[in-house]
């Protein structure tokens, strides 16, 4: 298993608790994220695993309050509603490679 392991659990309906778990260096990689895109107020990523080694991205979007009621509910039961977008729509392609890639 990866150092860097952190596990994100997003509720799964209305009301019900989120839980972000994970290894010291995997906190502190989502942490320097956080305080990256709070310092420059623009995205900022951090690269992660989960504890069956496969990796993925965290990518952390300062947003204007107004511009959160754009997006989709972030509950993981299904919660799409009509012209509602996904963060991924905030950052675009060109945007999103940058912080996925690093290039």
């Amino acid at each position: 298993m990866a150092d860097n392991t952190l596990h994100i659990y997003a509720q799964k309906q209305e009301h019900l608790d989120a839980y972000i778990v994970g290894s010291r260096v995997g906190l502190l990689a989502l942490r320097n994220a956080l305080t990256a895109a709070l310092e420059d107020n623009k995205a900022a990523a951090a690269g992660s695993f989960c504890a069956d080694g496969e990796g993925y991205t965290i990518i952390v979007i300062p947003v204007e309050t107004a511009q959160l009621e754009t997006l989709h509910l972030p509950y993981s039961k299904g919660s799409v509603s009509g012209n509602a977008k996904h963060p991924y729509d905030l950052l675009g392609t060109g945007q999103y490679l940058t912080l996925v890639l690093g290039t």
